[in-house]
This record gives structure tokens, sequence and C-alpha cells, in this order.
């Protein structure tokens, strides 16, 4: 049984419903050659500080207003496909750019482009030690022209699952501590914390921790019967009913659960949905968040990829842990 920081049952979960998930931070930069001449520049500071965690942080000042609108269409970007919330997005530059073409500085093999200059920008961005650069027109064209790792991951260790339709890998740091605790079923199952395990089963009673749990069920374990053949298109709908919504779910202290959304997980769609206590029953309280991320595997099992993550959203070693299992996540790759 997967045990909580004080040695204790994880929180609990409505019937049927397991948790899964991950909390994440992105950073991304992409280098161009520029034709012409930039006539307005803004960077961040190097000591500057990570954006307020509104859901739609507030642009600086001094980035020109016709640029707003594409800055934040990068940040949305950038913030769904590091699969964090868009405020742990750094913006790191906006350049004006007059681009030689319709490629806006990033051409395509076997594409014919427009042969005129293209005004625009160049927007520089990190999120979860990747840096990423996105060129743009002066309307709504976006492209995401490179991206570059930010960190040192070269000492990281690399965890494996080998499984059927669900066989995983992801590297994590030295300090971080992973383990498959089903071998024999072949399928990616594994838990995980930020510090040592006491026992095989028991995870650290250390404060501060952060833990979670990589899984395969099916959809009818994770919601009954009635939702053992469900197809991918009704999975990756928000609004389905598929998905419990709101506040008071479950037994005991009762749970919320966020309106899911789409994220990508490796060269998959998945869907991220977080859920908290309603109130503080036993060892569970509502700063205990878990991040839940989940995808349709699409075999005949119908089953679900589910990873979790849970923390305290109060401690303060939480935000450089959640940082470094954001990384974790950007190495995530499906195997088969």
């Amino acid at each position: 049984m997967l045990k909580n920081q004080k040695g204790r049952a994880c929180p609990v979960r409505p019937a049927g419903w397991r948790q899964v998930g991950f909390a994440p931070i992105i950073l991304i930069v992409a280098l161009v050659v520029l034709v012409g001449t930039g006539v307005f520049v803004w960077r961040s500071q190097k000591n500057s500080t990570t954006p307020s965690s509104t859901p739609s942080p507030t642009l600086p000042t001094n980035i020109p207003a016709e640029a707003k609108t594409l800055v934040q269409l990068a940040i949305n970007e950038a913030a769904k496909q590091a699969l964090v919330d868009p405020s742990k997005v750094q913006i790191i530059s906006v350049e004006k750019m007059e681009w030689s073409d319709g490629s806006l500085g990033c051409p395509k093999p076997g594409m014919a482009y427009t042969q005129a200059i293209v005004s625009g920008y160049l927007i520089t961005l990190e999120v979860t030690g990747r840096r990423l650069e996105y060129h743009t027109d002066n309307g709504q064209l976006l492209e995401l022209c490179s991206q570059s790792q930010t960190s040192d991951i070269s000492s990281w260790k690399t965890f494996t699952t080998p499984g059927i339709n669900s066989g995983l890998m992801l590297k994590y740091p030295q300090n971080w501590y992973f383990k498959d605790y089903e071998p024999a079923t072949q399928k990616a199952h594994a838990l995980y914390q930020n510090e040592p395990f006491d026992s095989q089963d028991n995870i650290s009673t250390k404060d501060g921790l952060i833990f979670g749990e990589i899984k395969v069920m099916t959809t009818e374990a994770i919601r009954g019967l009635e939702w053992a053949k469900i197809k991918e298109p009704e999975f990756y709908n928000p609004n389905s009913d598929f998905w419990l919504k709101g506040s008071g779910i479950g037994g005991g202290p009762g749970f919320t659960q966020d309106i899911p959304t789409e994220i990508k997980l490796g060269s998959r769609r998945a869907i991220l949905q977080r859920t908290y206590p309603d109130k503080s029953y036993e060892f569970v309280y509502p700063d205990q968040i878990t991040n839940n991320y989940y995808a349709y595997l699409g075999n005949s099992s119908n089953e679900v990829l589910m990873i979790s993550l849970t923390y305290d959203q109060k401690n303060p070693k939480a935000k450089n842990d959640l940082d470094t299992f954001d990384q974790i996540l950007s190495t995530f790759k499906f195997t088969n």
C-alpha cells in the first residue's frame, strides 16, 4: 500500500477513483537567424523573480501592446507542453523582428513561403529547465522554432518499465527514488518520492515529502462498468461525465476535483486533473494537493496510464521539488 509522509495510508479517494499526477515549470528558448534590424528588445533580469501564481500572469508593462497577445499565446502554449500553469513560464526576451520571408526564420524542408519581409517578434521563454523560442508575425501566427535544455541532466538515473503498450522511460536526479513495485505484470508500475523509502512498501516518514505513483488501470476500474468501453474522443472531452468534477466527491472529508485540461505526456495526449480534500480528516488536509495525469492507451483492455504527485502546497521545500519533478516529466517517453 502506498503510504503518506507519516507512514500512513495515502489520501482516501472516491470509490473507483485512483490518484495520479504531476506538477511542472518548463523554461524554453529558440535561436534564430534574424534578417533586418530589431527595433525593440525587452529582456528579463537574470535574478528576476518567477511570475506570480495566477492563471494568466500580468505581462511586463514595457512589452509593446501589439505584442502582448502573441506573448500570451506563446506562454499558454509553452505551459501546455510543459504540463504546468502559465504562471510558471518565465519571459526571457521579446524582440521586434523583420523576417526575410513567410517562414518567419524557421523554414521547413519542402515548404514554399512568401518572398516578402514579414514583421513580427522573437519570443524567448523558459520553463521546467527548458528554453523555448517562438517566432511570430504581427497577427496570430506562432511557430516554435527551437528548444534546448537549460540544466545539466547528464548525471541523472534512468527508470524504465517494459510493459505491453505501456512501457515508459524517464530520467530522474540522484536524490530522487523510483522503484517498480509490480515488475511481474510487465506494466508501468512505480512508486517515487524525494526521500529514501523506509522499507520495501512504506515511503519515508520525513516532513516535506513529495510522493507519487505510476500505474496502469482499465477505465472500468477507474469509473465502473458503465465506462468499460469509453472511446478516446469522450475520454479526452473534459465535459464528459467520465470526469468527476466539483467538491464533496467521495467519502471521508469529500474531495474537490478541478475541471480537467488536456496536455501532452511524451508523444501522447493526456488529461491533467488536480484534486484535494475539502477539509481536514484523519491524515489528509486541504493543502495536500494531488496532480493527476491520465493517458489513454487505446488497447483492447481500454487501459489508462495514470501518474500522480502529492505534495503540501504550503511546505517551503515544495516549489523546488515541484520544479525538479517538472524536469523529470520533461524527459518522459513511451517505449512501446
